[in-house]
């Protein structure tokens, strides 16, 4: 078995001490100059590029943005009055009557088969065919709605 000595561990490694630096006085505007002056040595140009996908591309994005609600707006303002439409609210699809076209706003008047009249944004609408029931829920007689 070997042994450790265990004097090595015990003994206190010697200290060393140093002094702090000297602040530096300049004694003329020549030795300042000198002192502090960088020196260029090399000069690196780093160039970056970012590619961003058509997903991510924020001018890409604003641009489909911008023709969609284009779009959107010469839809609208070609149908005539009175036309059918389908809105997408909380409570379902249904199918609705248009009164008018706010482009300012953004939003579309409309008229229900029961007459209320609600203006809804232009985000609300469906285009193209929906899969499932659309109606105004109906009143049974029991005074419940139910969706025909």
């Amino acid at each position: 078995m070997a042994t450790v000595d265990t004097s090595l561990l015990t003994t206190p490694a010697p200290s060393i001490k140093i002094a702090p630096p000297e602040p530096f006085v300049a004694t003329s505007p020549i030795q300042l100059e000198t002192v502090f002056e960088p020196k260029v040595i090399k000069t690196i140009k780093k160039i970056e590029y970012e590619l961003l996908c058509t997903q991510n591309n924020p001018a890409v994005a604003a641009t489909k943005r911008a023709n969609k609600l284009d779009r959107v707006c010469i839809d609208l303002l070609a149908l005539p009055s009175m036309s059918r439409i389908k809105l997408r609210v909380s409570a379902g699809v249904f199918e609705v009557s248009v009164v008018a076209v706010n482009e300012e706003r953004s939003t579309v008047e409309v008229i229900w088969d029961d007459g209320i009249k609600r203006e809804f944004k232009w985000s609300s609408l469906v285009w193209g065919k929906m899969e499932g029931q659309t109606g105004r829920p109906e009143a049974d007689h029991c005074g419940a709605t139910v969706r025909t």
